[in-house]
């Protein structure tokens, strides 16, 4: 269950946006490079299929992160760690530096500190409710990253449960919604 499903698609049936942008060399070669292109000084005569996604970005800043929710029925802090996010990075074999190396995540890609996996997130939603209802078994499970959350500070996971429905959510430090999901239990 995707949480912000639409009813219906009709609204996009027939749709199109027209965009312009300027080909910069510079995320060509970032991709090159990034693709292992054996010279990625050489830059192709044509732009490849699929890589217009490195232009035509959005130019407005993304709005601020939704409060999370305050009324939790259960819940508790985590406080992650390097080691917490390292191990999570080799059990899902996932080599991204951006969850393990702090020199990395900082100094190259701009984060804050080390960057909380989101299929961790959804993990500890998981783990939160079924340790308050340990009897009950999880039918359906769906969730959505909204803002990140880093290992500067603790965050919180928490739900409540009504009619057979979780509604679960991770908020940072600052009270922001990092995460939402559902859970339907029986």
């Amino acid at each position: 269950m995707n949480l912000e499903m639409p009813a219906s698609f009709d609204a996009w049936v027939g749709r199109s946006e027209e965009s312009a942008d300027r080909l910069a060399e510079a995320p060509v070669r970032l991709l090159q490079a990034t693709l292992d292109y054996p010279d990625a000084s050489t830059l192709p005569a044509t732009l490849p299929p699929l890589w217009h996604w490195l232009y035509f970005l959005p130019g407005e800043r993304p709005p601020e992160p939704a409060s999370a929710p305050t009324d939790a029925q259960f819940g508790h802090t985590v406080t992650p760690g390097p080691v917490l996010l390292m191990r999570y990075s080799a059990l899902t074999f996932n080599g991204h530096r951006i969850h393990y190396d702090r020199a990395y995540a900082m100094d190259e890609e701009g984060y804050p500190g080390l960057v909380v996996q989101g299929p961790l997130i959804a993990t500890l939603l998981m783990e939160a409710l079924r340790r308050a209802h340990p009897r009950k078994t999880v039918r359906s499970f769906a969730f959505k990253a909204v803002s990140p959350l880093f290992d500067t500070a603790p965050f919180a996971v928490g739900g409540t449960l009504e009619s057979g429905t979780a509604r679960l959510w991770a908020s940072g430090p600052a009270g922001q919604l990092a995460m939402r999901a559902s859970a339907r239990i029986e």
